[in-house]
């Protein structure tokens, strides 16, 4: 089911920026030499919200996105943890699939 930008804001927008997700090291994606916010599942939401909100900063071409984006294996553990119920795996495929288009 592809969904539309206005559905993945209201779920990006759902986030309350706790930091549980940062805190969280069990994430296989996560950059353990550089521990850029990126590298957790609030990072990785602010990307897509930059790409969507953002289009004329040309973020979707940009290597730090592409290389957060796909570092995720879709385990869903910080989607798990979340205390706002965020479908954080939704969202970084939105952004995947973003990137592909462009």
């Amino acid at each position: 089911m592809i969904m539309k930008e206005k559905t993945i804001l209201g779920i990006i927008w759902k986030c309350n920026l706790c930091g549980f997700c940062p805190k969280d090291i069990e994430c296989p994606g996560f950059d353990e030499d550089t521990r850029w916010e990126s590298s957790y599942g609030r990072g990785k939401i602010a990307i897509v919200h930059a790409m969507i909100q953002d289009e004329k900063r040309n973020f979707q071409n940009s290597t730090l996105a592409k290389k957060r984006l796909f570092s995720c294996t879709g385990c869903a553990h910080c989607q798990y943890i979340c205390p706002s119920g965020i479908d954080i795996t939704k969202i970084i495929y939105y952004g995947r699939k973003k990137l592909v288009e462009t």
